[in-house]
């Protein structure tokens, strides 16, 4: 979740719009984590969206290649977004 091109609100939207379509999705493959994930991560990715949208989630500041981030902890990820 770097610079201004980037939309909290608009991944969890789109989040939502994937959880409607759920019963169509068997696997998911993104580009981090282990692979495939099943569709329950769907929820789990909305659920920390939501609470990072609403300023819920714990955060440490840290370093990331000499530039300050936060690192947003939820239930299931961690989102880095600027500092």
């Amino acid at each position: 979740m770097f610079g201004e091109q980037r939309s909290l609100a608009g991944y969890v939207r789109s989040l939502e719009r994937l959880l409607e379509r759920k019963l169509s999705i068997r696997e998911i493959w993104p580009s981090h984590a282990e692979l495939p994930l099943d569709d329950s991560y769907i929820e789990k990715c909305l659920e920390d969206g939501k609470d990072l949208l609403q300023g819920k989630l714990k955060y440490e500041v840290c370093d990331m290649i000499g530039r300050k981030v936060r690192a947003c902890q939820g239930r299931y990820n961690t989102y880095l977004c600027d500092e």
